[in-house]
């Protein structure tokens, strides 16, 4: 596990930064006559597109141009995979409706499939352009991982004995650093974006809360306390995201409902104030835990035994 999270993100890195550097070594003097921020390219479909047109390789252009088009696709193919699994293992939890977990002759759930693809592409419609809905999925990711760190810290102190395989050092330093970082990614993506991410978590709400209110004789039991942290974590990270300035000289974007953005939270202090706002709710969270014995009853309902087809 180390190497394989570890490991992919140093990779990763070094690819990009050695980019970087091929971009910034390969640009013309006369090209950079005002500067970085007056470089442009016409015709291009990015920057690397357009400077492979100014050195004369256009092979490369075309080859960009493609791969922008490619690249898009394999990567809403990998998001309808793993957006379909997860809406089939909420169905198998009893979290949504059963008819998620309709599996063809080849044991794929085609239900969750068809569902997953029209949500997709119905989240396409409030963005103008793909680096907008990248942001978008950023955001959204940012807060599903906030809950992972607050889960291995809970559980270290629900079930200590617990058999694990991999054991993250550090105590509670490093669940409280990664729950840090997930506030900074969305305070980091601004306010144009984060709106719409908050009111599709406000519209998610609204329809499992409906959901829940039909079926809940045979639901599994809601625990509100011991989840109350997460609203009051969202409810803060809108707050404090509307009052940013993550990006200052940008216009108001139009399509906002509630002009925000341009507030008194700076970039700077974009850090300080999450880092205490984080820590407020990382001590919440912990102190509405679930008892150890609700937590032991949980872990002992997954249903290892069941055939997994997917």
């Amino acid at each position: 596990m180390p190497f394989a999270i570890i490991g992919s993100i140093l990779i990763t890195a070094v690819i990009y930064v050695l980019l970087q550097v091929a971009f910034i070594t390969a640009v013309p003097g006369d090209l950079l006559e005002n500067g970085w921020a007056g470089l442009t390219f016409e015709d291009a479909a990015g920057p690397l597109a357009g400077l492979s047109l100014v050195l004369g390789a256009v092979w490369l252009a075309i080859l960009l141009r493609v791969d922008a088009v490619i690249s898009p696709a394999d990567t809403g193919l990998i998001y309808a995979g793993v957006t379909t699994r997860l809406a089939y293992a909420n169905a198998r939890n009893g979290n949504a409706p059963q008819t998620l977990t309709k599996l063809n002759r080849r044991g794929i759930p085609w239900v969750s499939v068809v569902v997953m693809f029209v949500v997709g592409c119905f989240f396409f419609l409030p963005f103008p352009g793909w680096q907008q809905f990248i942001g978008f999925i950023t955001s959204a990711f940012a807060v599903s991982f906030g809950a992972g760190p607050l889960v291995v810290a809970a559980m270290r102190r629900q079930l200590p004995d617990q058999a694990r395989p991999f054991r993250v050092p550090g105590g509670d330093v490093l669940p409280y650093l990664a729950f840090l970082a997930s506030g900074l990614l969305v305070f980091w993506a601004g306010w144009a974006i984060n709106e719409k991410m908050f009111i599709a978590l406000i519209a998610g709400y609204v329809v499992f809360a409906i959901y829940h209110g039909m079926n809940s004789d045979r639901l599994p039991q809601l625990d509100f306390r011991a989840g109350s942290w997460f609203p009051i974590w969202v409810l803060g990270l809108a707050v404090i995201s509307y009052l940013g300035d993550v990006d200052p000289g940008t216009p108001a974007d139009p399509g906002l409902l509630l002009d925000g953005g341009d507030g008194p939270v700076s970039l700077a202090w974009g850090l300080p104030v999450l880092a205490v706002f984080s820590a407020a709710v990382y001590v919440y969270a912990l102190a509405v835990r679930l008892p150890a014995h609700r937590a032991a009853a949980y872990v002992s309902q997954t249903p290892a035994d069941e055939p997994d087809t997917v």
